[in-house]
């Protein structure tokens, strides 16, 4: 029996294949969602250079959701995390369970896990605390708790760590990633990414934080990427132990999350950026009208697949027969800046089930 993300996916995928998603692609990632838990909420990373085809599965939990992450114990969530999260750990919205396809087959489903912390709080450091305990109970173990802390404390007035990600279940990074470039970051680290930062504010930050490298080429592709969107995220990699004498643990690449206020076609800055990311040889041109054609709504009247069978059995069960859906949006498009000079994009495309 599928499970009913699996069967979910059968209706999301067709309309990102085989551009964005390749055909051995999906089928794995159908596989990878017969083991997860019914959450029908989440998004597809995708990277748009011309030889990428490594695409990643998200999950989006709210709270009350903790009950449906125990009952699959593959997903290997910290039991201690899920039991504290009502109570001490209430104050965090969201979390995210990211699940990488490349991982070795013989290796249990440990996903990548990011806490969302609450938004738009200045100073930053008032969400410190529950970002600190949210990680210890994640790891499990000693960490280098003063390079989080740094980032909290270095954030200028209105700008705020929105998420900070446990990249604890993420090895083999001595392997050449889709760019051809070893990827030499630490074997665990935590990703923050740093919200409301401009890009003549971001060298200073960067500084503040103990980075020891140049300012200048980041800088550039952030004033970039500005002139396209209203937003940018900024993200960083630390590592988590002891770093060599001559580095502060921060990896030397930043991702840059760009973000725009409405969605394609309606909003035109999605459609300029992408053009923009092709003309710099950083995406597909059969990538981008892929991407700018996901946002809408999938229905049982549009969908390209059977619809899946645990949503039309509760749709004949309900008095009402509210309408099954799944909406989809444009979540942003990330370009992460390496200090070789190299660049890479890739898009993250949002899905949830609704009843309406």
């Amino acid at each position: 029996m599928r499970s009913p993300l699996a069967e979910s996916l059968d209706v999301l995928l067709p309309d990102l294949v085989p551009e964005l998603v390749a055909p051995h692609v999906a089928a794995r990632l159908k596989g990878l969602a017969n083991g997860l838990p019914i959450i029908l909420r989440g998004g597809f990373e995708c990277r748009l250079g011309a030889d990428a085809h490594r695409v990643d599965l998200q999950q989006c939990v709210y709270p009350g959701e903790g009950d449906l992450l125990r009952e699959r114990t593959s997903t290997s969530m910290p039991r201690g995390f899920l039991a504290e999260w009502p109570s001490r750990l209430a104050s965090i919205p969201e979390i995210w369970l990211e699940f990488d396809l490349d991982r070795p087959t013989d290796l249990p489903l440990s996903p990548v896990v990011f806490l969302g912390l609450p938004q738009g709080v200045s100073p930053a450091m008032e969400t410190h605390g529950v970002a600190e305990r949210g990680v210890d109970l994640l790891l499990g173990r000693e960490w280098r708790r003063d390079r989080l802390r740094r980032c909290f404390s270095a954030c200028p007035h209105g700008v705020f760590v929105s998420h900070i990600g446990v990249m604890s279940s993420r090895r083999g990074m001595s392997n050449p990633g889709a760019s051809g470039e070893s990827d030499t970051r630490p074997n665990g680290y935590l990703r923050v990414n740093v919200k409301r930062l401009r890009a003549d504010s971001l060298p200073g930050y960067l500084r503040r934080i103990g980075w020891r490298g140049d300012t200048e080429g980041p800088e550039a592709s952030m004033r970039r990427l500005h002139s396209f969107v209203e937003r940018i995220t900024v993200c960083l990699d630390m590592g988590l132990d002891a770093a060599p004498d001559h580095a502060p643990g921060i990896h030397p690449r930043i991702g840059l999350e760009c973000i725009s206020g409405g969605q394609p076609p309606g909003d035109p800055h999605w459609a300029a950026l992408l053009d923009d990311l092709v003309k710099w040889g950083l995406c597909e041109p059969k990538k981008r009208d892929l991407l700018l054609r996901w946002p809408g709504r999938v229905t049982p009247g549009n969908a390209r697949a059977p619809w899946p069978r645990y949503l039309s059995a509760i749709s004949h069960l309900h008095p009402g027969k509210p309408l099954s859906a799944f909406d989809r949006q444009l979540s942003h498009i990330k370009v992460t800046w390496q200090s070789t000079g190299r660049l890479e994009a890739k898009a993250y495309l949002w899905f949830e089930h609704q009843w309406s």
